[in-house]
């Protein structure tokens, strides 16, 4: 078992490294789906998440977001979820403690931690509006799961709403894309939302035409 842990965390670094070092976007998700395939039975799967775990623990920046953003894709013992739990409740570095609610938002449902991360994601806009992860996407992991829960929850997208202000390029793309499946799924939420927000029907109505 020893020797797996080793391999995958050879393998994890070398992923790692390919996304800082080339744009073969699709040779790196490749190897990371064979990693999560061979790695997500039985005993292994504990394994690889107390491995990124202990990952996160021991690096920072775009290296420790990442291990937070895989860690919550992958199946986790309970034990180790009550670990994080409890690390989180201690854990004072306003940053890190959001790569905390983000795992814990998605990965256990609790509507505490939703909350939380959805309330801390206006103070941590930067690590919304880019992507300092080596996750490759053309936005945020942690703008995905905001937009994930603005489908339903009027604080995420009032926040939404917001950086737009700040938002271009691709990005402005994918917000205005989001913006028009929320709209469809509730068309008076989604004005009386904006409205809130600030956003005029003239602005609303640039805005979705920019999708």
């Amino acid at each position: 078992m020893g020797f797996l842990n080793i391999s995958f965390g050879f393998l994890f670094l070398i992923a790692v490294q390919i996304v800082h070092d080339r744009e073969d976007f699709i040779i790196v998700k490749l190897l990371m789906y064979f990693l999560f395939l061979f790695f997500s039975a039985g005993t292994y799967a504990d394994d690889l998440s107390d491995w990124i775990y202990d990952f996160s623990l021991d690096n920072s920046g775009s290296s420790k977001a990442s291990a937070f953003v895989v860690l919550a894709g992958l199946d986790t013992t309970e034990e180790l979820i009550k670990k994080i739990k409890k690390d989180y409740s201690t854990e004072r570095d306003p940053v890190v403690k959001y790569y905390y609610e983000y795992f814990l938002a998605k990965r256990t449902q609790e509507v505490v931690y939703i909350s939380k991360f959805i309330a801390s994601s206006r103070n941590n806009k930067n690590e919304i509006l880019s992507n300092n992860t080596d996750w490759v996407s053309i936005v945020s992991p942690f703008y995905d799961q905001l937009a994930y829960y603005a489908m339903s929850d009027d604080a995420a997208l009032r926040l939404i709403f917001e950086l737009v202000e700040d938002a271009d390029g691709a990005f402005l793309s994918v917000v205005s894309g989001d913006l028009a499946r929320i709209e469809k799924i509730n068309p008076n939420r989604f004005l009386n939302v904006a409205e809130e927000a600030g956003i005029s029907k003239m602005d609303l109505n640039i805005l979705m035409e920019s999708d």
